[in-house]
């Protein structure tokens, strides 16, 4: 049997129960007012973080995300994600989460988002890590999101910036040889093309081979050298141009590099100072009279650099105790990287982080219960205090761009997200603030956009005159057209071009732009022919502006107004010369017609007199051609059967002798006409030309064959031939 509890153990016991719900109690309140701060941290931070269950619904989507994607917490919470935003499959977030899921910890790449019921576009990164609760089971993904749009839109300035450079490498009078880190060509610029000749399609990836063998010692030094990531400046050597000529060089090279700062090769400036090298060779014995002098000062200057020398050993040694110190004050400094603190109503500090700290150059202790004036000037606290006070009064929070002067007396840029902190009931107790430093990003946006400037200047006054070259080359312009068009174009290329007026007055003829008025604001340019001036080309600001360097004009403007009145001389030169040729041209054509004239009436002549003798010349070689078929008919037909037959009588030698001179001298007159028998009598034999000639006198075979002395079969026979031969 249990024995019963004493008075003092049940009073021990409920005082035990009591010490418990106390602790409980207070363990509660302080869980409480962990999450309420951990919210406000989560609300304030400056990336976005989402919480995704295993099915990956929403479960938190924080304040950044809001601003993010322009879609409020309560239309997204209990949502599956891929139902919102169906382009994560796309982009493969799901794959991640599934992998985040499984217990890794993964990075997307860089991701385009768009988020259509907002309009709002950008691009972000993801790191997604496992959700897992305090019994170390996996409930679902922990996503933070970093916005990157700002970094991708500079990477866009940063290629259309490069598209400008390229045309600057274009135009330039200097020859530009781009290297990769092979040392093979990638490209050269119009200008390398002709001071060297070759092009760019000889010398794409191969090496160019223009260093001559004396200079190669020292031409790989100074490559060596670059290698190491110096620059080069101002090199001289020599090279060969590709039909041989020997130039001397000057030139500057130095590495490129790529986005992870690696080299990827080298580009090269080289500018032809053969002229100037011929007159320093010229100078060289005036030269040679001060080496004695240079050799007495430069003993001097050798005393005062070793004095240099160990002051700037000194120095070193000061500046590598410095970053000892330096290294071991960040080793003991916490890894958050942005100042960050907790306020009160009344702006007095509640707590600082490290960060905060290294800033404004102060303790701990002597910021907690303080306002900002203990670490930060009258004025500069005056307006972080209104903006406490702006934030406690609206509940909401606020994002600042503001400047201040750190411990060092420094101008920082600060990009800062106050956020009101709240109890239980939603009261407000304080304000809880972070500020990431944005000093490069301010002086990188500052920079880009003076540099964009001066680009765009440079740009204008080259499309001017790369216009005039346009004009030059129309065809059939006017002079005075051409003059007009070129005025025109000069406005826009100066600095103020909504004021800027242009007039050109040549031989006592004026070319102007509409607005054209005279001022005290003008700058000027001669216009010279064969160094004669012929003109002048004026220009005017209507209204004053700043000081510059000539008035209110850049020095750029003086050297432009110069290349125009230049260029203007020159066309006018070649406007000029084309009159004379044109003049020399049309008395040269007036001169051919009229001896073209004069050829085709005589041509027309013999033309006429040379049909006549020809129609003369044909219709004597057809007599010509029957005379001779019908003597060589006849003597074939009457004559030659003859001598046949008495060549078949009984005849002494001396008749036989005659009857051979006859026929051989028969033949001797008729030979010239033997190539121009009809071939149908050259296909007959003797016999046979004897038989058709008899049958052509109207005689039959058998009065044939008597006359003959031959049997009628026979001439029966050759009737046949004759008959096969002609195709009877």
């Amino acid at each position: 049997m249990v024995a019963k509890p004493t008075y003092e153990e049940l009073e021990l016991k409920i005082e035990e129960l009591e010490r418990k719900a106390f602790e409980r109690k207070h363990s509660h309140e302080a869980l409480q007012a962990s999450a309420g701060f951990l919210d406000t941290l989560v609300s304030s931070v400056s990336e976005g973080v989402i919480v995704y269950d295993k099915k990956f619904r929403y479960k938190l989507w924080n304040k950044f995300m809001e601003k993010l994607t322009g879609m409020r917490a309560e239309n997204v919470l209990g949502k599956i994600a891929f139902d919102l935003f169906p382009h994560l499959y796309e982009e493969g977030i799901d794959k991640l989460l599934e992998r985040a899921l499984a217990g890794k910890t993964v990075q997307s790449d860089d991701t385009p988002y768009h988020v259509s019921d907002t309009g709002k576009f950008g691009w972000v990164t993801g790191l997604y890590s496992p959700h897992v609760d305090l019994s170390g089971n996996i409930v679902g993904v922990v996503a933070m999101i970093h916005d990157i749009s700002d970094r991708k839109r500079a990477e866009d300035m940063l290629r259309e910036s490069e598209e400008r450079y390229r045309l600057l490498l274009e135009v330039s009078p200097d020859p530009i040889v781009l290297y990769g880190i092979e040392g093979k060509t990638i490209y050269v610029n119009p200008a390398f093309e002709q001071t060297f000749g070759w092009s760019l399609d000889e010398l794409r990836n191969n090496r160019i081979d223009f260093v001559p063998e004396e200079n190669r010692p020292e031409t790989k030094e100074t490559i060596n050298r670059m290698l190491q990531g110096l620059k080069i400046q101002l090199f001289e050597t020599r090279c060969l141009t590709k039909d041989g000529r020997l130039l001397d060089i000057q030139l500057s090279s130095s590495l490129i590099f790529d986005r992870n700062e690696k080299p990827a090769g080298n580009i090269v400036i080289l500018r032809d100072i053969t002229v100037q090298k011929r007159a320093e060779r010229t100078l060289r014995t005036a030269h040679d009279e001060l080496e004695q002098r240079v050799e007495e000062r430069t003993a001097e200057l050798v005393l005062i650099n070793e004095n240099l020398q160990q002051e700037i050993i000194n120095r070193q040694h000061a500046e590598a105790e410095l970053k000892l110190k330096i290294a071991e004050l960040n080793s003991f400094m916490n890894n958050v990287p942005s100042m960050a603190w907790l306020k009160d109503t009344e702006s007095r500090f509640i707590a600082v982080n490290s960060e905060f700290v290294s800033v404004v150059g102060m303790n701990p202790e002597s910021l907690i219960n303080h306002t900002c004036e203990v670490c930060f000037g009258k004025e500069e606290a005056k307006k972080f205090r209104e903006d406490d006070q702006n934030v406690i009064k609206s509940k909401r929070r606020m994002i600042i761009e503001e400047k201040i002067t750190d411990s060092q007396k420094n101008k920082i840029w600060l990009e800062t997200i106050k956020s009101p902190i709240f109890d239980e009931s939603g009261k407000v107790l304080g304000t809880v603030g972070i500020a990431h430093d944005i000093t490069k990003r301010k002086r990188t946006e500052e920079l880009l956009r003076k540099q964009t400037h001066d680009l765009n200047e440079r740009i204008k006054e080259l499309n001017c005159l790369y216009g005039i070259s346009k004009i030059r080359e129309m065809p059939d312009i006017a002079f005075e057209e051409m003059l007009q068009e070129i005025v025109g174009l000069i406005p826009p290329s100066w600095q103020y071009p909504e004021i800027t007026c242009a007039r050109i007055i040549k031989e006592g003829q004026e070319y102007k732009t509409k607005n054209f008025k005279e001022t005290v604001w003008k700058q000027t340019s001669n216009i010279v022919v064969h160094g004669k001036r012929i003109g002048i080309l004026e220009i005017c600001y209507l209204e004053e502006k700043p000081e510059s360097d000539e008035g209110p004009f850049l020095k750029e403007e003086r050297s432009l107004i110069n290349a125009i009145a230049e260029r203007l001389g020159r066309v006018t030169e070649h406007k000029q010369t084309e009159e004379a040729l044109r003049k020399a041209h049309d008395e040269l054509e007036y001169r051919v017609e009229d001896r073209t004239r004069e050829l085709e009436n005589k041509t027309r002549s013999l033309e006429e007199a040379n049909i006549a003798l020809n129609i003369l010349l044909e219709k004597r070689q057809e007599d010509k051609k029957e005379i001779a078929n019908n003597v060589l008919t006849n003597v074939q037909e009457l004559v030659a059967p003859y001598f046949e037959k008495i060549k078949k009588k009984k005849l002494d030698d001396q008749q036989k002798a005659i009857l051979s001179i006859i026929e051989y001298n028969l033949n001797e007159i008729i030979s010239p006409f033997t190539r121009k028998m009809s071939q149908k009598y050259l296909n007959l034999t003797p016999t046979e030309i004897e038989v058709a000639n008899l049958i052509r006198y109207g005689s039959n075979s058998k009065e044939i064959a008597e006359l003959m002395g031959l049997s009628p079969q026979t001439i029966y026979n050759h009737r046949k031939n004759i008959r096969k031969k002609f195709g009877l």
